[in-house]
């Protein structure tokens, strides 16, 4: 199995902690510009294909774009903040700006949805951390949401057919407080219950 994992790089501080993560489940993070032709990408048989946060505005004018062919292929794709408003706008969904940011650690609940992205928790929740100063108000057809916030109603969806993720929060931010912890285990959801990888 291929331990590529391609970074759709949107302009995220956070993603070197994205790289680091995926190098601590012994996988290849391969850093790539947002707009890399699919071409290129697919010619790297990764296992997944992640869309890295921005502070940009989805629906502004020089807002980072990926090549739409990403949401067709056979390869599971999370985005992750900006990286879930690009998808939903892509995919006909409806991104807006909230009055205020959103920054802070905040609890997550999850819908009734069941999400392979939230196995092993409680129904408790979880605590994530949010930094956005945009939210998916629609997601697009065939989506389901999976978790909100008090704040953020749509915190993550989901296209399981598709193999499409998204979540609004940031999982692989490190910090001294729980949201580490929850964080990678989300991402190992999606490495090994969506993508099916195993570390060796």
């Amino acid at each position: 199995m291929t331990r590529n994992v391609v970074i759709l790089y949107c302009g995220s501080s956070f993603t070197k902690s994205l790289f680091d993560t995926l190098l601590t489940f012994k996988l290849r993070p391969v850093l790539l510009p947002s707009d890399t032709p699919y071409a290129v990408i697919e010619a790297l048989d990764p296992l997944a294909i992640m869309i890295s946060g921005s502070p940009d505005y989805v629906n502004g004018p020089f807002a980072p774009t990926v090549d739409l062919n990403i949401y067709d292929s056979d390869t599971p794709v999370l985005g992750i903040c900006y990286g879930m408003q690009r998808m939903a706008k892509d995919l006909g969904g409806t991104v807006k700006r909230l009055p205020g940011p959103e920054k802070e650690l905040t609890p997550l609940k999850f819908t009734d949805e069941p999400s392979v992205l939230f196995r092993d928790f409680t129904e408790d929740g979880a605590p994530v951390w949010m930094a956005h100063v945009c939210i998916v108000t629609e997601v697009p057809e065939e989506f389901s949401i999976v978790a909100s916030t008090a704040v953020t109603a749509i915190a993550a969806m989901e296209d399981e057919e598709r193999q499409l993720y998204a979540v609004q929060f940031h999982p692989e931010h490190k910090g001294k407080d729980p949201s580490s912890q929850a964080g990678t285990a989300i991402i190992w959801n999606f490495l090994n219950g969506v993508c099916g990888y195993e570390i060796a």
